[in-house]
């Protein structure tokens, strides 16, 4: 994309669009949702599912944010195909915790994000249609929930009481030899310097719980880069209410064929101590 372009993007104009489309497609969803007590699903991998509503709205934005914005890039879950890279480009998770979307758990949420030439979100929204929730944020104008400022709650939680949200997408099973000693060295030094660390399963949710108190800071190190379509909206939420976001990519560094980063979120301090024990695995 030309400089041209970038300097007539209209990031309100477009947080409005996509807001629009999300909580119109995502208000049927969810009627349809509870009526059905879930949805059916499709097992992509054995830790991994996906259902038809995910691959028709990632579908139908391709389509319409296309039509509307041609030369900004895509990135979904769903299809390979339609991933298009450019210097802005959107990313979406139509249903971030589909495995407890199919079984009518009300623990999922809708996310989507655009990112500009660093990497990084410029607006970001994470919609939460059962609780009536449409958390928002543009860089450099501050986060918002349901149209109101949004600050982050930070209540002075001492480490030893902390709560710390964990999210990882590749079973330690699974991992290279190196990467499971980090993972397995980490997760003891959490559990030893923190109350309790948690995985909840939709790292959206995750991260909107630390801006509104529940944890403290957010972390998944060694993430795989196509599962940033799940964090980057709420990350961007969350540092425009306040908390610390450190996002470091660090290319193929375990040999896993992708790209892979670093993603720490939460109040400064949490953040720092995250990153000190990160050091130490």
């Amino acid at each position: 994309m030309n400089d041209e372009v970038g300097k007539e993007i209209n990031l309100e104009e477009m947080l409005e669009f996509a807001t629009s489309f999300i909580k119109s497609k995502l208000d049927v969803v969810e009627k349809s949702w509870r009526q059905n007590a879930g949805a059916e699903s499709t097992a992509k991998s054995a830790s991994d599912v996906v259902t038809d509503f995910d691959k028709q709205i990632e579908k139908e934005f391709y389509q319409v944010a296309k039509a509307k914005y041609p030369e900004i890039g895509f990135e979904g879950e769903e299809f390979a195909e339609l991933n298009e890279e450019a210097e802005y480009k959107w990313l979406i998770d139509p249903i971030d915790g589909t495995k407890y979307f199919a079984r009518g758990i009300p623990l999922w949420c809708s996310t989507l994000a655009l990112i500009g030439p660093d990497m990084q979100p410029l607006l970001g929204l994470v919609y939460i249609p059962y609780a009536g929730q449409m958390f928002t944020a543009i860089r450099d104008q501050g986060a918002f929930l349901n149209g109101k400022k949004l600050a982050a709650i930070d209540a002075g939680v001492a480490f030893e009481d902390g709560q710390i949200a964990w999210d990882q997408d590749i079973a330690i099973g699974k991992m290279p030899g190196a990467m499971k000693q980090v993972y397995q060295k980490y997760t003891q030094l959490l559990q030893e310097n923190f109350y309790r660390a948690r995985l909840l399963g939709s790292g959206a949710l995750s991260i909107l719980w630390c801006v509104q108190g529940v944890y403290q800071a957010f972390a998944s190190p060694l993430r795989l880069r196509s599962k940033y379509v799940d964090l980057a909206g709420a990350q961007l939420i969350a540092s425009e209410a306040g908390l610390k976001s450190r996002v470091t990519y660090l290319g193929d560094k375990h040999t896993l064929g992708e790209e892979q980063m670093d993603v720490f979120i939460g109040q400064p301090r949490y953040v720092e101590e995250l990153l000190r024990l990160y050091r130490q695995a």
